[in-house]
């Protein structure tokens, strides 16, 4: 028999300070859970399969009913929800995270779990023993909680892009060390695709310290909110990815960054695998944007950022691939291209994906 949890009074705050999300460059601190949302510090907790359907019994807490999992080949996410509380679990062979939200995804409270799984029903582990674990924080503010994949890179979130051997994104730089990780990694030139965030010269200082010839660094002033009309948005993109599709092209390795490494660098990274690789959009979705911590998939993000995204770059990212996969925008990344707003057009409607799909669940990749 699964035993009951405990609860305790220890609300977790977690504070994502830096220049990227606060409201004119100020720190965001979401709020402190109230006295009766006290998050726990223990849970065990039961899966079961009849059927198609899968529950997620939490000791204490009655049954959840669990929607379609997310499956990857060495991973899989399954959310399950009880009212208004959501609990997702992530299962891999590595780890074993559940993410409490009892409130939902509307609300900054949530507590992050490590788990000790046994027996399996399917795909998901049977039992869970799960302690309440506080993510850890980077020194310096606001960062990705994803760990890099590039081998000698400590740059979080850091990973190849395609296949081309020539393609590297992730979080911006900080310090000398990173960037000199970043160098013996064979970068050889840069495009920083943000905004100014009022904080000092941070951009021109980066641009300054790689020491780069003009024809191998670039900025794109591309905002992660308040997008500008679709031409004006859509001819940034396409300015980035003519930069991108030249220097591999010239077989020069380009690494390319935001300000923390997801969202709009997981926009650009899936622009460019669905127009040089003809991959499927949805999957370049998944693979590139949620499980590079793009919008909820990293669920550290504030509700209010995810909000902004599903807004405004979710929907030029529907277009841009939409553009992509009727044939008006190919690998020259030809101007005319935004030219006129899809949305203009009935196929538009039709033929893109639905927005219902553009949607993330926690990455599979993250632990706290």
């Amino acid at each position: 028999m699964v035993r009951s949890a405990p609860l305790a009074a220890i609300p977790i705050a977690i504070a994502l300070v830096g220049c990227g999300y606060g409201e004119g460059g100020d720190p965001y601190e979401p709020p402190t859970a109230p006295a009766d949302e006290q998050e726990l510090v223990k849970l065990d907790a039961l899966v079961t399969e009849a059927g198609d359907a899968t529950t997620l019994a939490i000791a204490g807490h009655g049954s959840f009913e669990c929607g379609a999992p997310f499956e990857r080949p060495d991973a899989i996410r399954i959310e399950c929800s009880r009212d208004a509380r959501r609990v997702e679990l992530v299962h891999t062979a590595d780890h074993t995270v559940l993410i409490d939200r009892p409130a939902g995804r509307s609300r900054d409270v949530r507590t992050f779990f490590t788990c000790k799984a046994t027996g399996s029903t399917g795909k998901l582990p049977k039992k869970l023993a799960c302690d309440a674990k506080k993510p850890a924080a980077r020194p310096g503010g606001l960062s990705s909680p994803l760990s890099p994949s590039l081998a000698g890179v400590s740059v979080p979130n850091a990973h190849a892009v395609g296949g081309s051997g020539y393609l590297v994104r992730g979080m911006a730089p900080h310090g000398e060390r990173e960037m000199t990780e970043l160098r013996r990694a064979g970068v050889q030139s840069v495009l920083v695709f943000k905004n100014a965030t009022g904080r000092g010269n941070e951009i021109g200082d980066e641009l300054a310290e790689w020491a780069l010839p003009d024809a191998d660094q670039k900025h794109v002033p591309f905002a992660w909110k308040g997008l500008p009309a679709f031409s004006e948005s859509c001819g940034q993109t396409l300015d980035a990815l003519r930069f991108i599709a030249g220097r591999v092209k010239a077989r020069h390795k380009v690494f390319f960054h935001c300000t923390v490494g997801e969202d709009r660098t997981g926009y650009l990274a899936a622009l460019y695998r669905v127009v040089t690789e003809r991959l499927d959009p949805k999957r370049a979705f998944d693979d590139e944007m949620c499980e590079r911590g793009y919008a909820a998939g990293n669920p550290l993000k504030p509700a209010f950022v995810v909000g902004e995204l599903d807004r405004g770059l979710t929907p030029l990212y529907r277009k841009m691939a939409w553009l992509a996969k009727s044939g008006a925008l190919d690998d020259r990344f030809d101007a005319r291209a935004c030219a006129s707003d899809p949305a203009s057009d009935p196929a538009f409607a039709r033929e893109a994906l639905a927005p219902a799909e553009l949607s993330c669940g926690t990455s599979t990749r993250f632990e706290p």
